[in-house]
């Protein structure tokens, strides 16, 4: 969005080249999915409703111009679908290659960084496919290794050097809890113990009903995330604060 909003001097221009960006992207990945349905099946019929499917469906025309990074976090995850298919069908041949290994390790790294949980998804299936891929572990282990550490050292002393700071973890984690919790106060706020009150009014910073009911929003947890006190949550105790949603 910035270099778009350097060629074209407005804010609007920048959303635009991103779009643009964004959709050239997605006209790829789906063009390499259909190649690679087309290498297994050799289906012209099944090639051409898979392009009229992805060409015309209003879905991805809404998907593709929408600036949140869940779209392009999708397609980082497609592309690792894709690959590690591919290493599967290979018979690890796949790993032999260095241009696939560069292309997966940098999809991986794309994967890590569009998402801060997507490290754990990673850490999960290390050992998974170090057991699976018996005939590429190190070249494989180099891969999914190296870019776990990688993204652990620029998260770690290269965010603290530059004084950045990644998004909160603990807020994007308690989505959902604190999606509930907003609702039922909004709702039953009233059949609050004061107990229940107090805990509810530490991790949140507002006391109004009428706070929690502009906050929740069924569909997107964007507006109540910010507003949680992690600072108020990792004093409570995490198990502490789980334990009273569970209630």
């Amino acid at each position: 969005m910035s270099i778009g909003k350097i060629i074209f001097r407005s804010w609007e221009g920048g959303v635009a080249f991103y779009i643009g960006v964004q959709i050239i992207f997605g006209a790829a990945t789906f063009a390499k999915l259909l190649q690679i349905v087309y290498s297994r099946i050799e289906s012209k019929a099944l090639f051409i409703i898979g392009l009229v499917l992805f060409a015309i469906h209003p879905m991805n025309h809404l998907f593709v111009v929408n600036c949140a990074k869940d779209v392009s976090y999708a397609y980082f995850t497609l592309w690792l679908v894709m690959l590690f298919g591919q290493a599967v069908s290979d018979r690890g041949k796949f790993f032999k290659n260095t241009e696939n290994c560069i292309k997966l390790a940098a999809f991986l790294l794309l994967f890590l960084f569009y998402r801060n949980n997507s490290i754990y998804a990673l850490i999960i299936f290390i050992p998974i496919a170090l057991l699976f891929y018996k005939k590429a572990r190190k070249r494989l282990a180099v891969i999914l290794i190296g870019t776990a550490a990688v993204y652990m050292i620029v998260t770690g002393p290269v965010y603290s050097a530059l004084g950045l700071q990644s998004s909160n973890k603990l807020n994007e984690m308690l989505a959902i809890p604190t999606q509930q919790i907003a609702n039922t106060y909004a709702k039953c706020g009233d059949d609050f113990t004061d107990e229940e009150k107090e805990v509810v009014f530490k991790v949140f910073p507002e006391e109004s009903m009428e706070s929690y009911q502009n906050w929740y929003n069924p569909t997107n947890s964007d507006a109540i995330r910010p507003s949680l006190n992690s600072e108020a949550l990792e004093e409570m105790g995490l198990m502490k604060f789980i334990s009273w949603w569970d209630i």
